[in-house]
């Protein structure tokens, strides 16, 4: 029998800086990229890199795109069953998610969604707010230990590897959730870690992987994962931003990763949100 679940995995997503007079918050956020940065290999990618993350709400603009996703369960860790395909058009409007024209298996849904009623879905659904998962690795208040891995290439970019770990005592802001036997939502805080990918040269993101490591004995979920690749892309006005253009989340419900869900999701067609896009939000427009 098919296991119901959901869970949370937040994603992100990367973008240009345009250049604007620097701010006190600017320089706050250089001492502390400078701080974290000293003494890793490739220090001057990481600070970049470090400080476009803790400026990333003001850097995202409002944003519109389509995303599809083929959702799949397997029972032996190998053989993967398709559970269904959905689609949907997503809006990242003052960065939060909006969906519409939700359909599964090319059956239209709903005309309108926020994150949280794409969870109660069939199935299990997993969305991302576009640097949510970057943020929660940077700040005062964190304890991410980073390290410099070297130098690799991935799909024939040169790119700079760098590792991360979370420890569970540490982990105060990323929760993975799920269903119970109750059917009531839990949650807990696992320790992690992963990998981040830049290209060499421009220091974009090219690559973010996450991990579970340490779940509590008890919680139904026993792994998780998500892989989200970038790719810089065209808005339509001009301008371009780095943004996903595929994720894969899995998580599995045993210790031998056996029995898991995987989500495959494809964005495409981005482009700035305005005059020409158009989203219902389900709001009563004003006389």
């Amino acid at each position: 029998m098919l296991i119901r679940t959901l869970a949370i995995f937040l994603c992100c997503a990367s973008l240009g800086i345009a250049q604007e007079p620097q701010s006190a918050t600017d320089v706050t956020n250089q001492k502390y990229c400078a701080g974290i940065s000293d003494g890793l290999g490739h220090e001057e990618a990481f600070r970049h890199f470090c400080e476009w993350v803790v400026s990333f709400d003001a850097k995202l603009p409002n944003i519109i795109g389509d995303q599809d996703t083929r959702r799949y369960h397997t029972d032996n860790g190998k053989e993967r069953k398709l559970i269904d395909t959905t689609s949907a058009r997503i809006a990242y409007i003052d960065d939060q998610p909006h969906f519409s024209e939700i359909a599964i298996n090319h059956v239209k849904l709903a005309e309108q969604s926020d994150a949280t009623s794409m969870m109660k879905l069939y199935g299990a659904w997993s969305y991302d707010d576009f640097g949510g998962a970057l943020r929660l690795l940077f700040g005062s208040h964190t304890k991410t230990h980073f390290m410099f891995d070297g130098e690799s290439s991935w799909e024939g970019m040169p790119v700079l590897v760098f590792n991360y770990e979370v420890m569970r005592d540490d982990n105060l802001r990323w929760a993975l959730k799920t269903n119970d036997k109750r059917k009531e939502i839990v949650s807990d805080f696992p320790g992690y870690r992963g990998r981040i990918l830049l290209a060499s040269k421009s220091f974009d993101l090219v690559r973010f992987e996450r991990a579970t490591r340490d779940i509590e004995k008890s919680f139904p979920l026993r792994f998780g994962s998500n892989q989200v690749n970038y790719r810089r892309e065209p808005l339509g006005d001009g301008t371009s931003f780095v943004l996903p253009v595929e994720a894969t989340v899995t998580f599995c419900h045993d210790d031998k990763r056996k029995k898991c869900e995987i989500n495959q999701t494809t964005f495409q067609h981005w482009q700035k949100f305005g005059a020409k896009s158009r989203i219902v939000t389900g709001e009563t427009p004003e006389q």
